[in-house]
């Protein structure tokens, strides 16, 4: 199963040492660039920063439609929109995300999603 993880999830997980559980679930985990800096660069020394930075099971993907991300971007948080547009161009199985408005936003768009505690 492919999915697309939002930073919030990652964080979570990381927080209470679980990270380890999402390669035995879903078969093929993607994050965009923005959910990459925010927990790697960004969040540097924080939960999840050198995990995610050393994980090889994750596989980091660029997304190829920018200005239907800068759109959505006005509305949900920079990641939250990579998240969604690179689930469209890899046409992923499922969206891994928390924030309540990028999950309204997701399934308004009949992406199907999932959070941290599902």
């Amino acid at each position: 199963m492919r999915v697309v993880c939002d930073s919030t999830v990652l964080i979570g997980l990381a927080k209470v040492n679980k990270l380890h559980i999402l390669p035995g679930i879903f078969s093929e985990i993607y994050i965009p660039k923005a959910v990459y800096n925010e927990v790697v660069i960004d969040g540097k020394g924080k939960p999840g920063s050198e995990e995610i930075a050393n994980a090889n099971w994750i596989r980091r993907k660029a997304v190829k439609d920018e200005i239907s991300v800068q759109m959505l971007a006005r509305y949900i948080d920079r990641g939250e929109a990579e998240v969604l547009i690179l689930g469209k161009e890899i046409e992923t199985d499922w969206l891994v995300i928390d924030d309540d408005k990028a999950r309204d936003v997701a399934s308004a768009a009949n992406f199907k999603v999932i959070g941290l505690v599902g």
